[in-house]
């Protein structure tokens, strides 16, 4: 069993569990005209990402079972991809409060997708039209959802 991932998803598995335990007492988000309160929507999210982390664990138990495969080899306990992601992560967290959701969004997931692609100039345009694209799915998504996001420095 790869123990780098299953700690991830032990950790993903817990935060879970602690998100549906805090929104016990009610909403920290006022939507208006919600068909359903905040706390129900990041409820079903937490149970669906325990659902998957936990048929993940349970596919990596099996596949232990059966005996090592030969693809599998030592991951690196740090790598630069794990570097980039916690540096995106940090910057979405900070950038959603003061810059804004959709900007934060756009800038994460072209940094992301371009470091993902090794920086290759040539994925420019196609890192653009992902990373807007993705913001465009989710202005309307949250649009029709009604979900009202907090007004950040630019968008």
């Amino acid at each position: 069993m790869k123990r780098n991932e299953a700690v991830i998803l032990a950790v993903l598995m817990g935060f879970s569990v602690a998100c549906i335990l805090s929104t016990s007492g009610g909403s920290a988000l006022i939507l208006q005209d919600e068909s359903l309160p905040a706390h129900v929507y990041s409820n079903i999210l937490a149970g669906l990402l325990i659902a998957v982390c936990a048929v993940r664990l349970a596919m990596m138990f099996v596949f232990r079972m059966a005996g090592p495969r030969p693809e599998d080899e030592p991951a690196p306990v740090f790598s630069p991809s794990a570097l980039l992601i916690a540096i995106c992560s940090i910057f979405y967290t900070i950038g959603i409060t003061y810059i804004g959701f959709y900007i934060s969004t756009f800038v994460c997931m072209f940094v992301l997708y371009l470091g993902f692609e090794n920086w290759q100039k040539g994925k420019l345009r196609i890192g653009v039209i992902f990373s807007l694209g993705l913001c465009l799915i989710f202005y309307v998504s949250f649009y029709f959802l009604k979900i009202y996001l907090p007004d950040g420095l630019l968008f």
